[in-house]
């Protein structure tokens, strides 16, 4: 199978193999998250990676409520040290932690660090793993208000954007926040960022898995959050036929997909019910980009039996989502995923020439 590019960007045609082969990695993606999960009420530490961008990035993640002394010294111990409880904003809001630096002060970094805290009580100089330990216990507390915690201190509070990880500017914040989510406890999860064996580098994404495998740690990385919180949040798919023109082309537009704004289909509407039938995937940017898709869709869509989903230009994240876009295409239109070859390779030879970009198989 091959993704393709075109002024549209990114393009993919699904079969019956193509989205069976989807579905087994989406399976994989859940079962870690189910695997981590009981680690973290376990009171251990995982291994969250992303390696989207041109280095690996690690961070070793627990959850606040459940922080053990011996998880945060091993936090400790193998990251910077330099120790995060990320929240939500609304979280930071009612605990009454000010941010690092003023607003209209040159921006330092992505992240909305919050000035270091302190638990008021229980604690002895605030920079020992127990200290920390109970820092982030009293930072998840419910029932924690701002005088529990003092300032300046040694833990760092940082807010999650509520726009959560289904953006393409989310970062680790939202993920780990996301992840501690999934243990039922309060949203609130400690972590800190690996560092590599070279003084001026990150670690390599085999030192990451070697690491993992040493300590008998969970791994999981960002996309794995991201297809769990889209299968979590994703509502039963609402589907309604917006043009039929002379019952020869349907426009569908589907909600409830795990995407910022709604999925147009485009569907021949002579299509059988239980017909066989590609399914192609494009992206489209902006508003323009999706009437010129639906448009040149709409006067060929007559003459084939494919079936067109067009979705908004948040490439890998629309990668991520695919298979279920594809689902609930086929389930709006009545349809089913084509099971020969031969289909697919009729379609493409219909369509106008395009650069290969990568195979998937």
């Amino acid at each position: 199978m091959t993704t393709l590019t075109s002024n549209d960007g990114f393009v993919e045609h699904y079969d019956a193999t193509k989205l069976r082969k989807s579905f087994v990695r989406s399976t994989s993606c859940i079962n870690r998250i189910h695997h981590a999960r009981e680690e973290l009420l376990s009171g251990k530490p995982v291994l969250l990676v992303d390696d989207d961008g041109d280095e690996a990035a690690g961070h070793l993640v627990i959850c606040a409520e459940q922080a053990r002394v011996g998880a945060v010294s091993f936090l400790v111990r193998h990251s910077s040290g330099y120790l995060c409880v990320a929240m939500e904003s609304e979280r930071c809001r009612k605990l009454g932690l000010p941010p690092a630096w003023e607003s209209d002060a040159p921006d330092r970094s992505r992240f909305d660090y919050r000035i270091a805290v302190d638990a008021a009580t229980g604690i002895g100089t605030g920079i020992s793993a127990t200290d920390r330990a109970r820092t982030a216990h009293v930072l998840a507390d419910e029932a924690t208000v701002p005088g529990d915690l003092t300032r300046p201190g040694h833990v760092i509070p940082v807010a999650a954007a509520p726009t959560g990880v289904l953006t393409a500017d989310a970062s680790v914040p939202e993920f780990v926040v996301e992840l501690v989510r999934a243990t039922g406890k309060n949203p609130v999860a400690m972590y800190g960022a690996m560092v590599g064996e070279g003084i001026t580098s990150l670690p390599s994404r085999r030192e990451l898995l070697d690491f993992a495998a040493q300590h008998s740690l969970v791994v999981l990385t960002h996309n794995d959050i991201r297809m769990a919180v889209a299968h979590r949040d994703g509502r039963s798919p609402e589907a309604a036929v917006l043009v039929e023109a002379n019952d020869t082309v349907r426009i569908y537009q589907i909600d409830g997909v795990g995407l910022p704004t709604p999925c147009h289909v485009v569907a021949p509407a002579q299509l059988r019910r239980e017909s066989e039938v590609v399914v192609e995937v494009r992206q489209v940017e902006g508003v323009a980009g999706l009437l010129t898709g639906l448009s040149t869709a709409f006067a060929t869509a007559s003459s084939t039996e494919t079936v067109t989903v067009y979705v908004p230009s948040t490439s890998r994240l629309t990668q991520i989502l695919a298979p279920t876009l594809v689902t609930r295409a086929l389930d709006a239109v009545g349809c089913t995923a084509s099971a020969r070859r031969d289909n697919l390779s009729s379609h493409r030879a219909h369509l106008p020439a395009r650069e290969p970009v990568a195979a998937t198989n």
